[in-house]
């Protein structure tokens, strides 16, 4: 894990090296390329699909949609959690 490997210590000693270019590139091609079922824009012409989990300090969804190539995509992600009587809110999509 190259990549993963960047964010432990300190943070004084980073070093992007070989392992992480290599990484970083087959991140972006896997991204870039559709050859992974990613994060998509939705589609009004498709059916979309809603998955929710929750528990006693959490709630979190899933909206997703089934495309031309068979894969499921995902189109947003996110969570709403309480602590100790702080809320945040977290939206992820692409």
């Amino acid at each position: 894990m190259p990549i993963s490997d960047l964010f432990g210590g300190d943070g004084k000693n980073f070093v992007f090296g070989e392992a992480q270019e290599a990484a970083f590139l087959k991140i972006t091609f896997l991204f870039t390329s559709g050859a992974t079922p990613i994060m998509r824009h939705f589609d009004q012409d498709r059916p979309a699909m809603i998955e929710i989990d929750a528990s006693d300090f959490a709630i979190g969804a899933i909206v997703s949609q089934k495309f031309e190539d068979g894969k499921i995509h995902r189109l947003f992600l996110g969570n709403y959690r309480t602590q100790n009587s702080i809320t945040t809110f977290t939206i992820r999509k692409c």
